[in-house]
């Protein structure tokens, strides 16, 4: 924001390139309290040709893919200075030199592991996105998750920890949508279960999923009222996608019909 100008970016949001003087910028660790904050040295690792620089923290080293710095404070701000000419960094991450996993902080890890099932509802964006169609579903190297996270970071995650995770398939999600993302899901945790639902809450009102199922519903004239209408597609389509879900996934899914 302190540029204005818009940045040329790839179709996973990664810089392609920077007009003269121009930087993006991104924040960590921000608005935390101190004592909530992991601190030590961080590695920041990525793949192609890139410069960064970092304030808020020290440079302890810097070569052509990594950088250490060393955080004792939130608010750090980490900028793209440059980008190279044949190729531009991907896969930027940032990870605590002393933590075991490259998913998740070891102390989340830790604490969530006691669980047997985790929702990925808002991972997902479930309450008000709009994905529709297989196209919409977010990419496994998309560099951020504001439209959703991907069904191989799902996955990724479920085996790490041992945990079944509980997914939710968007309100408008086509049929071709929900076996395109439990297909890709099924690829990434061969050894999990799945809890699967349709949509989230669809009675209340104040998600734009409520507003759909009783459009659908009474389109369908499932009933004469639009509420009971709704709820009655609710309910059809919860088996709907259940059937999908036991295609792929056989016996080890579970679907989920909130009422």
């Amino acid at each position: 924001w302190d540029d204005g100008r818009a940045l040329a970016l790839d179709s996973d949001g990664n810089v392609k390139s920077l007009l003269t003087g121009q930087f993006a910028m991104t924040l960590l660790f921000w608005g935390i309290a101190p004592e909530a904050l992991t601190k030590g040295r961080y590695k920041l690792t990525w793949v192609g040709e890139g410069s960064f620089t970092v304030s808020g923290a020290t440079l302890i080293s810097s070569t052509a893919n990594e950088m250490v710095i060393d955080v004792q404070a939130p608010n750090v701000i980490l900028k793209l200075t440059k980008v190279g000419t044949t190729s531009y960094p991907k896969n930027i991450s940032l990870v605590h030199a002393d933590n075991k996993s490259k998913l998740l902080n070891d102390k989340f890890a830790a604490a969530v592991k006691k669980y047997k099932v985790f929702r990925t509802m808002d991972w997902q964006n479930t309450n008000f996105g709009t994905q529709t169609n297989p196209a919409d579903i977010p990419s496994a190297t998309a560099c951020r998750y504001t439209a959703g996270i991907s069904p191989e970071m799902i996955g990724a995650v479920a085996e790490e920890l041992g945990i079944d995770p509980w997914v939710c398939m968007p309100h408008r999600a086509t049929d071709d949508y929900v076996k395109a993302f439990l297909t890709r899901l099924k690829a990434a945790m061969p050894t999990r279960s799945l809890y699967c639902e349709y949509s989230n809450e669809s009675w209340l009102s104040a998600f734009p999923g409520h507003t759909w199922v009783k459009a659908r519903g009474m389109e369908l004239k499932l009933a004469a009222t639009e509420y009971d209408a709704g709820m009655l597609y609710h309910a059809k389509r919860s088996s709907e996608v259940g059937v999908i879900a036991k295609s792929i996934f056989g016996a080890k899914v579970t679907t989920i019909m909130g009422v």
